[in-house]
């Protein structure tokens, strides 16, 4: 999701914003790691234009 984001990132639109962050963190009571990201959006726009964007920029997250 990430790694498409790059991609996808210089042809959004300018009224949505999206922060990603990272975190690594143990897996239960062993030393093993895993990457946890955490996505936050702000968009400035109308309900039904996020939509359509979020459908056509990230089709995975699959909103409709």
């Amino acid at each position: 999701m990430a790694r498409g984001n790059i991609y996808v990132a210089p042809s959004m639109d300018r009224d949505l914003l999206i922060r990603v962050q990272l975190f690594s963190e143990f897996i239960g009571d062993t030393t093993n790691k895993t990457i946890k990201m955490w996505f936050q959006g702000l968009y400035l726009g109308k309900t039904d234009t996020l939509l359509q964007l979020l459908d056509k920029d990230f089709p995975e997250l699959k909103v409709r």
